[in-house]
């Protein structure tokens, strides 16, 4: 009986333990857990500030592109105006090198929207 008595012992202080080394898995699991939830915290705020950056930089390629649609047309009046002068004589001429001046400022600020629309969508395409 005292041999039995003996052996629940050791047996008792072996599963304390193992219980002892599994409790401190435990701890070491929970901690990897928490370490992994704060990970994921910070990649959703992260996905969420770069969806509203990507949001910004759509709507405002949109309005580049807007712009870029109303300068063109703006273009396309002004040439045919052009066309129309070239056909006059006299004081229609210097107001067709008037406007002429006007297409070419026109032509260089639509050249620079349509570069910086090209930077928009660049940076659209590397922010996702």
């Amino acid at each position: 009986m005292e041999e039995q008595l003996a052996e629940l012992r050791a047996e008792n202080e072996e599963l304390r333990n193992t219980d002892g080394d599994k409790a401190r898995e435990l701890d070491v699991q929970n901690e990897k857990l928490h370490e992994m939830e704060e990970q994921l915290a910070e990649l959703r705020a992260e996905n969420e500030e770069l969806r509203n950056t990507d949001g910004d930089k759509a709507r405002e390629l949109d309005v580049q592109n807007e712009k870029l649609h109303e300068m063109e047309e703006q273009l396309a009046e002004l040439r045919a105006e052009n066309e129309e002068l070239r056909n006059t004589d006299g004081d229609k001429a210097r107001e067709l090198d008037v406007q002429n001046e006007k297409l070419h400022e026109m032509e260089e600020q639509l050249a620079e929207l349509r570069a910086e629309n090209e930077e928009l969508a660049i940076l659209m395409v590397q922010g996702t």
